[in-house]
């Protein structure tokens, strides 16, 4: 059976909800026994070679969940959509707000690209799971980040390619302790936002407590825009210094 999509919706929403329906018919696939539309390209035997921008994943309701399982499936989606893309895809259909999961993770305000997430969580069977549950019967999750998001930068400071490199210090006027490692690469499709969450796991502080993050220029940095936007920040040592505090001016 296909997947159904709420026929109506409040007019404020009728341009996201054109893009996601839109997604949904032209890029789900005909799998195992489920059925759903699939681009006229798209076979069992091709998921995986057909396309190289294309990422296998499946998508299930959580075990003894109330929730619908409307949005279960198996799908071949665009290696840009993120958990974020995701996450209002599953509302759409089931109706319902929702926390989405990956490898155990809370990952529904996450934004980084199925593709970089499917390099290193892919199953064995070559897919990568998400898990969907109704946000009124899981513990709302505040962390984005997954275990492996971020990690010493190597000596020298030479980042591979999907990395960016960065050198955390606080402000002067920063009642904020320094990080015992300062210098970290990170994925950089990382929003500023996840960012601010990664550095307070990093500095074990509360998820309450502010964290505001400055460029060398002293400017506050783009908390909405990936973190690849400041590549062209970087110092000569190879690195983007950017500056910490709980002040902000």
């Amino acid at each position: 059976m296909g997947l159904k999509l709420p026929e109506r919706i409040d007019k404020r929403f009728s341009v996201l909800f054109t893009f996601i329906k839109s997604l949904f018919e032209n890029i789900a696939i005909k799998m195992g026994n489920k059925t759903y539309p699939a681009r006229s390209d798209a076979n069992e035997e091709s998921i995986f070679t057909k396309n190289p921008d294309d990422i296998p994943i499946t998508i299930e309701k959580a075990k003894n969940s109330r929730i619908s399982s409307a949005a279960e499936g198996t799908f071949i989606l665009p290696k840009s959509i993120t958990p974020v893309n995701l996450t209002d895809m599953i509302y759409f259909i089931v109706k319902e707000q929702i926390n989405l999961y990956l490898e155990g993770e809370s990952v529904t305000r996450n934004c980084t690209s199925i593709e970089t997430l499917y390099m290193r969580l892919k199953s064995d069977d070559g897919f990568l799971k998400f898990i969907y549950d109704s946000i009124n019967q899981t513990k709302k999750e505040d962390s984005v980040i997954l275990d492996e998001y971020i990690q010493p930068c190597p000596i020298p400071n030479q980042v591979e390619e999907g990395f960016i490199g960065l050198k955390l210090m606080p402000k002067n006027d920063s009642r904020i302790p320094s990080l015992k490692k300062n210098k970290v690469k990170i994925f950089e499709e990382c929003s500023g936002t996840q960012l601010v969450l990664i550095m307070k796991r990093m500095l074990g502080i509360s998820k309450n407590q502010n964290i505001y993050i400055y460029k060398t220029d002293g400017l506050h940095i783009n908390y909405s825009e990936s973190l690849k936007n400041l590549k062209r920040l970087a110092s000569v040592d190879g690195l983007i210094h950017l500056r910490y505090s709980d002040r902000y001016r």
